[in-house]
């Protein structure tokens, strides 16, 4: 059964992108004969109640708001690394399914072009700075965030996000055991993975301010999608293997996910694959060895009913017919399970999951 995952995004907050987005900008210089207040005394020219601001100095502007950006960075007890790759996790799950015609993910191509144009500190959204140079040549910089602008900002988009992974849990249990439900399960984590960052900076910016989320947290969502897994069986069944080194592939793979793998009897599902092996015929003088290989791989549900397909193939060669060999099992090793093999299976399968996100309405979450 194929879930038809939707997601509801509200007009309002993304024109809140474009009315916002001038809140992010690059240092302003300031005349040498006129230092500002703020070079002097910050609390006074960015009150605390307000601002939350710093000002560093270096002997050029690349050092100094560097160093402004480091320090207005400490001041945020979250994981900002953690920030940055979740929000790449989701772009790029965004820009897989871009390429999908049935799906139009304008708004959440937004989100990602956001965090690349208007984020200062690594993660950070809403920053705004301005530089003063010495008469001795000495740079300051300062790096602010108003408060109530910026938190309001963070506020509205962790509402979105939340409303976006509860509509995922509550759509994935209405298909459990499915590939349908991880993978919108583990969609929902990463949504989940960056409100939990967006929630501790909101509270560093407004401590007042209430942001617990219905879902409880990444963590809480993760669990459900590793739930999700564990409750999917995959039979695995291959042609032309080698001592088992393909059919171990493909297990580990499926368990790296989390999923379950076993025989083909009563499982859910089964992964039937095919390697094929053909050699070369030798040349005159020819001292490589080569082997043309295909490996052909099918996940159906039970019943039959095809759910995922794939096809590679390559040439290898080496000086001998073992050594060969060898080098094509390892090959088809590393295209099960690598993802960073662009033509591999890892990438293949793993595109797959993502496309499960697209619906027949064609829209995706506006995450900002």
């Amino acid at each position: 059964m194929r879930a038809i995952l939707t997601f509801k995004f509200s007009f309002v907050m993304c024109l809140l992108l474009a009315l916002l987005a001038g809140c992010a900008s690059g240092p302003t210089a300031v005349s040498p004969s006129a230092a500002p207040e703020w070079v002097s005394n910050k609390n006074k020219a960015f009150p605390d109640a307000d601002w939350l601001a710093v000002v560093a100095e270096g002997a050029n502007t690349g050092a100094a708001e560097s160093a402004a950006m480091n320090a207005l960075a400490r001041a945020f007890e979250v994981d900002l690394q953690s920030l940055t790759t979740a929000n790449q996790e989701f772009t790029s799950i965004v820009s897989q399914a871009a390429g999908k015609k049935s799906v139009s993910v304008t708004q959440s191509q937004g989100f990602g072009q956001e965090v690349t144009t208007n984020t200062n500190v690594s993660g950070l959204l809403g920053v705004q700075t301005d530089s003063w140079t010495a008469a001795n040549g000495t740079v300051y910089v300062v790096a602010r965030m108003n408060r109530r602008e910026c938190a309001a900002r963070y506020h509205a988009m962790m509402k979105e996000n939340e409303r976006n992974v509860v509509n995922l849990i509550a759509q994935a249990g209405r298909v459990p055991g499915t590939f349908d439900a991880y993978a919108g399960l583990s969609f929902a984590a990463r949504i989940a993975t960056v409100n939990d960052n967006f929630q501790s900076i909101a509270h560093v910016l407004s401590p007042s301010q209430d942001s617990r989320f219905s879902y409880g947290n990444a963590d809480a969502v993760r669990t459900l999608a590793q739930r999700t897994a564990a409750s999917i069986t995959i039979g695995i069944a291959v042609t032309g293997d080698v001592g088992g080194r393909v059919a171990k592939a493909f297990g580990s793979f499926f368990s790296d996910r989390g999923f379950k793998t076993g025989g083909t009897g009563n499982a859910p599902f089964t992964l039937s694959s095919t390697l094929t092996l053909e050699e070369s015929d030798f040349g005159p003088g020819q001292t490589t060895v080569f082997i043309n290989y295909t490996l052909d791989a099918m996940v159906s549900a039970r019943g039959g009913s095809e759910v995922f397909t794939y096809s590679g193939s390559g040439r290898k060669g080496h000086a001998t017919m073992q050594q060969t060999r060898q080098l094509v099992l390892r090959t088809a090793e590393t295209s099960i399970t690598d993802a960073d093999e662009e033509d591999g299976f890892a990438t293949a399968f793993d595109g797959f999951l993502s496309s499960l996100l697209s619906g027949n309405t064609g829209r995706m979450a506006c995450i900002k």
